[in-house]
């Protein structure tokens, strides 16, 4: 995979690219054009300022993704976490409302049964939705992406 370089030139993909309307998504491959593009942030590359005080500048740019494949890719990073945010609270709730009834017999049961169920399910929360969405989560290779137009050297991202 390859990866942005401050040093390469990439002037000439940066021109044939200015001219067309359209890009290729780097997902599933189809065309669409520059208007249905939703972005995915990566960084360029950092520099380092002295003035006015030492810090990082970094440089960022986009991916165009299509928007069917910009939300699959969304749901495999937030589906786990969302899984894991109501199994947590579900949990949690069971667990107090099982020590209030009778901590002996209750209590520890459901403790242990969340305890014993609860692992895998964690884990498999994060397993399932990153092999069904693999081809959505993996990392893109720069170098591909500009010939397929996909790169937005000058991205405005919707949250900033």
């Amino acid at each position: 995979m390859a990866k942005y370089s401050a040093e390469k030139n990439y002037d000439k993909e940066r021109t044939l690219n200015s001219q067309r309307k359209d890009f290729e998504c780097p997902c599933c491959g189809k065309h669409y054009p520059l208007s249905e593009a939703e972005l995915e942030k990566f960084e360029l590359y950092r520099e380092i300022t002295l003035r006015p005080s030492p810090r990082y500048l970094v440089y960022y740019g986009g991916y165009r993704l299509c928007p069917k494949c910009y939300r699959r890719r969304d749901w495999s990073i937030t589906l786990p976490f969302t899984i894991l945010k109501y199994g947590v609270i579900i949990a949690i709730i069971s667990i107090i409302v099982a020590f209030i009834i009778d901590s002996e017999k209750y209590g520890l049961v459901i403790l242990g049964g969340w305890l014993a169920i609860g692992t895998p399910l964690f884990i498999l929360s994060f397993i399932i939705p990153y092999t069904v969405f693999h081809k959505y989560s993996k990392s893109f290779d720069i170098d591909k992406n500009l010939k397929k137009n996909a790169v937005d050297w000058n991205p405005k991202f919707k949250d900033e």
